[in-house]
């Protein structure tokens, strides 16, 4: 993964401290810069594991749990990972763009929790 929380994330590693407070110091920093994030590529940077994808929950807190595909040798999937290769100056257009991308998941996630009664 390549975004401003992996490499956020990459130069906080440098600090000896745990993965809780390493993601939730990183978030922090993106905020500074304006970036309004839910931690989701933090939680992805500091505690990805290859070979595993990442369930990340965001209520009562932040938090990530690996899990291993051999857990899911009855299903078959693919995922495919690409790179547009559009530069995104974060810093200039974060209002306007990727703040707000945050803000309409998060409407979207409390409206259908709203509709499927889902606390």
């Amino acid at each position: 993964m390549f975004s401003s929380a992996a490499f956020i994330c990459a130069t906080a590693e440098n600090y000896k401290m745990a993965q809780q407070d390493l993601t939730r110091i990183t978030v922090l920093a993106q905020h500074c810069l304006g970036i309004i994030n839910d931690g989701i590529n933090q939680e992805a940077s500091v505690c990805g594991k290859e070979g595993n994808a990442l369930y990340v929950e965001f209520k009562p807190k932040l938090r990530a749990t690996a899990f291993g595909f051999q857990q899911l040798r009855n299903y078959e999937m693919t995922f495919m990972i690409a790179n547009t290769l559009v530069v995104a100056k974060k810093y200039e257009t974060a209002p306007t763009n990727y703040s707000l991308r945050v803000l309409k998941a998060t409407i979207a996630e409390h409206v259908l929790a709203a509709n499927y009664s889902v606390s």
